[in-house]
């Protein structure tokens, strides 16, 4: 199996990132820490998550979740795994000011909640 193009099936081509176009993500903030990932997959929601895990497992292909990758200890490291960048799934489900609640997607950035809840 080729896992490029069954990544594409899942996620559309545009949410499946290879080569060059990895580069933002093959780093962490500090930049010590630097990988050539597989690929980065982008899903739009937890079906396409779950799709793409599978097939990860099936093909015993590593996965490494990535979200702002704003990480200072290397956690993003992904050489030659496949990184579930979760920037795609962030929306701002419900505010509720007086429970003092946000319900947010997991990619949904702080700076993000942060405006929203001002």
């Amino acid at each position: 199996m080729d896992l490029i193009p069954a990544l594409t099936d899942i996620v559309g081509t545009a949410h499946v990132l290879c080569g060059p176009d990895t580069t933002r993500y093959a780093h962490d903030t500090t930049g010590v820490y630097n990988a050539t990932p597989l690929a980065v997959v982008r899903p739009a929601d937890t079906k396409q998550v779950s799709e793409v895990v599978k097939l990860a497992n099936a093909t015993k292909t590593p996965v490494v979740p990535v979200s702002g990758n704003t990480g200072l200890v290397g956690g993003t490291y992904a050489d030659g795994a496949i990184m579930l960048s979760l920037e795609r799934l962030n929306s701002i489900r419900d505010l509720r000011p007086d429970a003092r609640i946000t319900i947010v997607g997991s990619g949904t950035i702080i700076a993000a909640i942060q405006d929203a809840t001002e």
